[in-house]
């Protein structure tokens, strides 16, 4: 264990960041395929477009689902509510 000293200095901590995945003709390809959309004109499609598709197709079965858990849940509902009402009228006449 170290004896603390009122006169020594801690040097700085230094910060030395490695990527832990770095893959430099990926990055090549990325900047080749980006360079050639702008000089055919093709900005906006790509990876940005099939993200925006793939949030629309995962929107739209999310709402179809939704619907369908309403639809059921109405279904229920009204089925509890005959069950209950044909149990009190059987036990309010008998």
């Amino acid at each position: 264990m170290a004896i603390p000293s009122l006169f020594r200095q801690h040097k700085p901590k230094e910060f030395n960041l490695t990527p832990r995945y770095h893959d430099p003709e990926k990055e090549a390809r990325e900047a080749r395929e980006k360079r050639i959309r702008q000089e055919l004109g093709m900005e906006n499609e790509g990876k940005s477009s099939t993200a925006d598709s793939r949030g629309l197709l995962y929107n739209s079965r999310f709402k179809v689902k939704q619907e369908r858990a309403q639809r059921n849940s109405g279904i229920r509902l009204v089925v509890i509510l005959l069950v209950l009402f044909l149990l009190v009228y059987v036990f309010w006449i008998l």
